[in-house]
């Protein structure tokens, strides 16, 4: 399991160096059988990151290093071809959120 300070940290290096990034799927397992024929097996968390195509290897470059810094053997590293946006609310949405809102006891606003 990874420390929380040292998953902080990576997560920290991947949003200024890529603008952000998505976890999902927290505490699975993944295995496979390495290059000397042992099996390996592990937590895994999922990181995604969305970059232009020019910039996929300025990740593989910085997944290298969490390999390191995490001390694996090897680290899974996929390449697809999504396309990623942000959708921002209907003006007319975002004022009935800021309203939904200001009604909520003070423990409940957003942040």
């Amino acid at each position: 399991m990874v420390p929380h300070r040292i998953l902080a940290d990576i997560l920290w290096k991947i949003c200024r160096a890529f603008g952000g990034f998505t976890v999902g799927r927290l505490l699975r397992y993944g295995g496979y059988t390495a290059d000397d024929g042992a099996m390996m097996c592990d937590a895994t968390i999922k990181v995604e990151i969305d970059v232009s195509p020019e910039r996929v290897q300025e990740v593989r470059g910085l997944a290298a290093h969490i390999a390191r810094v995490l001390e694996q053997k090897t680290l899974y590293f996929k390449v697809t071809a999504a396309q990623v946006e942000f959708v921002k609310p209907a003006v007319a949405d975002r004022a009935q959120t800021r309203a939904t809102a200001a009604s909520r006891p003070p423990a409940l606003q957003p942040n």
